[in-house]
């Protein structure tokens, strides 16, 4: 990831990098333990206003953001960059 972020600096250098972790789920695909994924999860820093888990940020498949949890991670994400 390192040698990616000095690659991109000389070709955008007017450029702000933001890294986001990995938000929490209601389903983690592919994986038979959801309690793992999300304890390797909590190794990043949190989105706080993703700490209480409500169905409605979400799809119905638990993965996706629905448009109301989209609109919740892009306006954290813009107050982070401002």
């Amino acid at each position: 990831m390192k040698q990616v972020i000095l690659a991109l600096m000389p070709l955008f250098p007017y450029t702000n990098i933001v890294y986001s972790c990995i938000l929490p789920r209601l389903n983690w695909r592919y994986s038979f333990n959801d309690k793992i994924m999300e304890n390797s999860r909590d190794r990043a820093i949190k989105h706080s206003d993703f700490n209480d888990i409500w169905p409605g940020l979400f799809l119905p498949d638990g993965v996706h953001l629905s448009p109301v949890g989209n609109n919740i991670f892009l306006s954290t994400l813009r107050s982070a960059i401002e």
